[in-house]
């Protein structure tokens, strides 16, 4: 770790950022998201306040010059991007998104998260699938681990990746918010269907 620490530093001694932590409500889905203030962008994006904290530390510890606000207002991308996806209006995501955390990331963590961000809207893959998908047919269980470290939740939509017979396998944010979001998907997709 420091060693990744030490390479990430040197690009960004720098810079003092600061980050805005926002708690949205949503069709009752409750999303939280580190924003760096100075760019506007998406640094960390999930469903649980602990992963959120969590997210908080490791900037902290990779850069010490950040500050930290806990902002109590709505961030306007946030609420539309939410909004629409629970509409059934958004399937792919594209805000402005910070390479603070993809930085430091593994080669193999950031192949599996692109994987991801591929798999359409209202559809599942298996980690056996993605793990065959980055050429490491045998590494599911390590695709799975990529899903956990994933920072970008919805963005990068790990939430339809599932087990080899369908279970639900394990999700950062909660397997409750796992089942409401592709009950959310089907329920769009199946309507488009029909029409």
């Amino acid at each position: 770790m420091k060693v990744m620490k030490d390479r990430f530093a040197a690009g960004r001694a720098e810079q003092a950022l600061i980050f805005s932590r926002h708690a949205c409500q949503a069709n009752g889905l409750a999303i939280y998201v580190v924003i760096d203030a100075r760019s506007g962008s998406i640094v960390h994006l999930c469903f649980a306040e602990a992963t959120q904290a969590a997210a908080a530390r490791k900037l902290q510890h990779l850069l010490p010059a950040a500050v930290f606000v806990e902002n109590q207002q709505d961030h306007p991308l946030i609420i539309r991007m939410l909004a629409d996806y629970c509409n059934g209006r958004q399937r792919q995501f594209a805000p402005p998104c910070s390479s603070l955390l993809v930085d430091v990331a593994t080669s193999f963590q950031r192949l599996v998260w692109q994987a991801i961000a591929d798999i359409p809207y209202g559809t599942t893959r298996t980690y056996g699938d993605l793990a065959r998908q980055v050429g490491t047919v045998r590494c599911a269980r390590a695709v799975g681990q990529a899903c956990h470290a994933n920072p970008l939740a919805l963005i990068v939509p790990c939430h339809r990746v599932v087990g080899a017979h369908g279970q639900l396998g394990g999700f950062s944010g909660g397997l409750d918010i796992k089942k409401r979001l592709l009950a959310l998907e089907a329920f769009y997709t199946a309507d488009e269907q029909k029409a």
